[in-house]
């Protein structure tokens, strides 16, 4: 799994939460955080399947005001995910 997320605290909060609850469903799973620079202004969720194919699960870009809705919940990305595996 691949996190984006620009490199600001509060982002970077956000994403460290949403780690530790998919952690919780699923432990043995890497999450690699910004493994390319992230789109400006961006809170992007990306799953890597086997293969290497990527599949964007979330994008906070055209989301908001208010700036919270650009974050998902980790309920809301945990069944994103479940619809994609």
């Amino acid at each position: 799994m691949q996190l984006s997320t620009p490199r600001a605290n509060a982002t970077s909060h956000k994403a460290a939460e949403l780690v530790a609850a998919l952690k919780i469903v699923w432990p043995n799973t890497e999450v690699v955080i910004n493994a390319t620079k992230p789109r400006r202004g961006s809170f992007e969720f990306t799953l890597l399947g086997i293969g290497g194919k990527e599949t964007l699960i979330w994008s906070g870009i055209k989301k908001g005001p208010p700036r919270k809705e650009k974050f998902p919940t980790s309920e809301i990305l945990i069944e994103a995910i479940k619809g994609v595996i």
